[in-house]
This record gives structure tokens, C-alpha cells and sequence, in this order.
């Protein structure tokens, strides 16, 4: 079971705990340029990627309740828009996913389940439209870096049903854990990543406490809560919901030390060795260097993007091949 690393009181103990180095607010943003549609961002927008590295990005969206499902196979809210040089995962607690891509994927998920992209030399997707009206919807969309001897790998797509997330008790009846990324305990979650990181979400009890061991080659360490009210670090320090809190993970203390409060709380830990390599990122795209970053976008706008697709119009349904 998750939380089994200390064996003393928690006020006795926390002095062995990692510490805290800040804690900041998400901010609101508009990623589709819709000024109707915001997420809360913990990061890039309160914790830069620098501080972040590897995570690039995390937009929590929702919880809201759903206007109706799409009905038109070849509309999608977030519409066709490329990437390229990242890992990319839509992990949605409540809801339904729905997909289509430029290597001809269309799919639909139930939740709690993900969506994963290698992005690689590039990928075309559009998503959203597949929760049913007045069902809620609550996800968070995550982008990671790779290291630049991956920014060229073919694109590879897939999903993950509840069927194949691994899931553990946290001890002493804290919660539950659902192991999305990376190792533990002998498991290795279900988003196979290019960089190597490990994430969790958490769902504590009510006036709970537990212990997370951090693997020993991850120096960063986050955690966003999403719902309810934590204490975090050797410092006690409050993490509000829509908050986020950056440990320090170059310490030799490796032991992360969360306490809920009376309503209980989410929140999902993202740790993850840095990649320590210079980027140059602008909007959906993340090269090496401003040169690459340029020949992306010159081949997005000539139409040779992405370079790797399927021969037929892959954002038209029907025109597919026939199985």
C-alpha cells in the first residue's frame, strides 16, 4: 500500500520529510483562444517550465456539467490543431473522451481513463464532444517535454480504460491512489512516457495523513491540488484547492508528507527527472532550437506537416477506408 514510509507520529516525523520550496496559484488561461472556455494552468502559468522540467504544461478543465454530446462525427469543440516534440496525455476523471488524429485514430473513452500522444515529428488531433448532456466532465490535459534525441520518433497514439489504470489503497484508510505514469510498488502506470517521471492521483479521507516515497532520480517535484484543502512538506504549508506546490527534490529527504483537512482532498503528484536540455516552445510546438522550431512551422503552413499520416483525409470521417 501507498504511505507506508514513516513509522513515528507525523509531528515527530515531519522534520524528515521533503520540504517545500513555494506554493502558488493556477491561473486562469484561454488555450483554444476561446475567451468562453478557461482552465486553471498550475503550470507553465504559476510554475515555469524551467522550474517545472520535465512537465511542460497542466490544464485542469471542469468540473462542469456538459451542453450534449457531438453528434456530427467530423465536429469536435477543440478542433484540428497539430503538435509536435512531446508527450501528451488528457486524463479525465469524469466524462467521456472522444479523439480523432492524423494517423487515423477516432475513438472514444469512459472515464476515469486517458488519452495518450507521443507527438514524435508531429501529429494533427482534434477532441472533445463525447459527454452526454448534463453528465459532468472534469479532466486535466498534461504535456511533458522529451529529450531531443526523441523529438523526431514517429508518433504513436492510444488509450487507457479504468480497466487498465492500477489503483492502491493508501494506508491506515487515507484515500485511494491511481498510479497514471511511472513506477511503484513493482507497477508501472499505464502512460508509457519518453521522459522519466511518475504520476499519481490522490484522493485523501478527511483528516488523513500519508507518506509518498519520491523515486531518488526525480528532482522535481509537484503537486497540484484540485479539490479540497492539504498540509504538504516538512513545513506543514497549506495547498489550497487550485493551488500548486513545488518540493524540494534535489534534497536527500525523499519521503512526501501530505494531510488532508476536514473535507478530505484530490490532488495529483508529478515528479519526474529533468531533462536539463535547451527548448524553444511556441504554442503546440516544442523543438531543440529556434532553427527547428522555425522548419515546423514553415511545414505547417506549406501542408508537408505533419510528416508522418495516413494517405486519405483523416479529418473526414467517411472518408476512411471501409474495414
Amino acid at each position: 500500500m501507498f504511505g507506508a514510509c514513516f513509522s513515528t507520529p507525523v509531528k515527530e516525523g515531519r522534520s524528515s520529510m521533503m520540504s517545500i520550496i513555494e506554493v502558488k496559484a493556477a491561473q486562469v488561461t484561454h488555450p483554444t483562444g476561446d475567451p468562453k472556455f478557461s482552465v486553471m494552468q498550475p503550470f507553465p502559468a504559476a510554475i515555469s517550465e524551467r522550474d517545472a522540467d520535465p512537465f511542460l504544461m497542466c490544464d485542469e478543465f471542469g468540473p462542469t456539467e456538459s451542453s450534449g454530446k457531438e453528434t456530427d462525427p467530423d465536429r469536435f469543440p477543440v478542433g484540428w490543431h497539430p503538435h509536435l516534440g512531446m508527450d501528451i496525455m488528457t486524463y479525465l476523471r469524469e466524462g467521456r473522451g472522444r479523439h480523432a488524429d492524423s494517423l487515423g485514430n477516432r475513438e472514444e473513452f469512459d472515464s476515469p481513463g486517458f488519452q495518450w500522444i507521443s507527438v514524435g515529428s508531429g501529429i494533427e488531433h482534434a477532441e472533445g464532444g463525447g459527454t452526454a448532456k448534463g453528465d459532468r466532465q472534469h479532466g486535466f490535459q498534461i504535456w511533458l517535454n522529451v529529450p531531443k534525441v526523441h523529438k523526431a520518433d514517429d508518433p504513436e497514439y492510444g488509450t487507457v480504460g479504468a480497466e487498465l489504470l492500477t489503483e492502491f489503497d493508501l494506508s491506515g484508510g487515507a484515500g485511494r491512489a491511481r498510479l497514471l505514469a511511472g513506477p511503484y510498488s513493482g507497477q508501472e502506470g499505464a502512460f508509457k512516457t519518453k521522459q522519466s517521471v511518475q504520476m499519481i492521483d490522490f484522493e485523501v479521507t478527511p483528516r488523513a495523513a500519508f507518506c509518498h516515497p519520491v523515486p531518488d532520480n526525480m528532482e522535481t517535484v509537484l503537486v497540484y491540488c484540485y479539490k479540497g484543502e492539504l498540509r504538504v512538506g516538512a513545513e506543514g504549508k497549506t495547498l489550497p484547492a487550485q493551488h500548486v506546490a513545488r518540493l524540494d527534490g534535489r534534497s536527500t529527504s525523499r519521503d512526501l508528507l501530505l494531510e488532508s483537512g476536514e473535507d478530505g482532498a484530490g490532488c495529483i503528484l508529478f515528479a519526474g527527472k529533468p531533462i536539463n536540455e535547451p527548448i524553444a516552445w511556441h504554442g503546440p510546438f516544442v523543438a531543440s532550437d529556434k532553427k527547428e522550431l522555425q522548419k515546423a512551422f514553415r511545414a505547417y503552413q506549406d501542408g508537408s506537416f505533419p510528416p508522418k499520416r495516413v494517405p486519405w483525409d483523416y479529418r473526414r470521417a467517411a472518408a476512411a477506408p471501409k474495414s
